[in-house]
């Protein structure tokens, strides 16, 4: 599968938590031949018929990005707005975003270096104001309080095999999930397994707190981005081109990580351990607790400039993500 193209058909899609019907459109399509439900911005995918004498192996990766929402239009035009996700502020004066669903360009206001030499207060979510050129008349016409707000970045291919493009949190680990989707299909094994994409990762979880109650599985692997080393990070940051990083944690179930571990060895597939002391901050953390309790693990695919309109990742450690994932189905 040519992981280049989805990505990039990915990380251009809109998805901002709570809007994310369009994406999960977007990844039916991918699966014709397969039983899919569309409810409140989850996307489940169901490989084969639920076979009750079998386990059940649920696969999530969330699909929403974060953004911003209108909240208000200013008397001279300008967009007030509220922040959908934990944005990077630092990066965010003169950005251009692009707001509601036909995508009307603006730029994050700014002031020129020359008038604020003596300005250092911290950049907050209270200081943005969003110049779409329009004056209010103008702008009520086509823009209402409500519309979301797409921090974006085309998708380009840097050196080797490493990409940069905004959501690849975590459009990265989507398109893990559909290419282990798409290899699943076509191999023996003894579950029933689950796809599920979901929605509000990244302000309440609430996607994954439905979507596993419903699915009700036994077995759930949570695939998800992570942070990669740049420059001066922690010891608990994965490496680019590191592979697969398996996740080992309090609030993990501690076999399931050892068996993904094994296998990986078994299998030849490089892989790092992410050591978390509690939480996750991933899907892991609500779908492990889900009705009487589900055996989760986390898989994750370390990216640079995280919740930024720049993210990059190598395409290595997604591939090596997609062999775990099959890997573990088939034993």
């Amino acid at each position: 599968m040519d992981l280049y193209n989805l990505l990039e058909k990915l990380t251009d899609a809109d998805g901002v938590s709570g809007d994310e019907n369009d994406i999960c459109a977007l990844i039916t399509d991918e699966f014709p031949e397969c039983k899919t439900t569309i409810t409140d911005g989850n996307l489940v995918v169901f490989l084969s018929e639920i076979d009750p004498a079998k386990k059940t192996v649920l696969i999530d990766a969330h699909i929403d990005r974060i953004g911003f929402i209108v909240t208000q239009i200013t008397e001279n035009g300008f967009l007030r707005v509220g922040n959908i996700g934990k944005t990077d502020m630092r990066i965010l004066p003169a950005s251009r975003v692009y707001v509601g669903k036909n995508r009307y360009p603006g730029i994050i206001c700014t002031k020129p270096p020359h008038l604020s030499d003596k300005d250092t207060k911290p950049f907050s979510v209270s200081d943005i104001l969003i110049d779409v050129g329009m004056k209010k008349a103008d702008t009520e016409k086509i823009i209402s309080p409500g519309d979301r707000i797409l921090l974006h970045e085309k998708f380009s291919k840097l050196e080797g095999d490493v990409v940069a493009a905004s959501a690849l949190d975590n459009r990265a680990g989507a398109a893990a999930v559909i290419a282990a989707g798409k290899k699943i299909l076509e191999t023996t094994h003894e579950y029933n397994v689950v796809l599920l994409f979901s929605s509000c990762e990244e302000v309440t979880e609430r996607g994954a707190i439905i979507s596993s109650f419903n699915i009700n599985p036994d077995i759930a692997l949570v695939v998800d981005v992570t942070f990669a080393k740049t420059h001066g990070e922690n010891s608990n940051c994965g490496e680019t081109k590191g592979g697969v990083m398996i996740g080992v944690s309090a609030s993990l179930d501690k076999d399931l990580s050892k068996e993904l571990i094994t296998i990986a060895k078994k299998k030849n597939i490089p892989y790092q351990i992410e050591v978390m002391s509690s939480r996750t901050g991933t899907n892991a953390d609500v779908i492990a607790v889900s009705r009487g309790g589900v055996k989760a693990s986390t898989l994750s695919i370390p990216i640079k400039f995280m919740h930024t309109q720049s993210e990059t990742v190598s395409i290595f450690d997604i591939e090596k993500t997609v062999d775990l994932i099959v890997e573990f189905v088939r034993s």
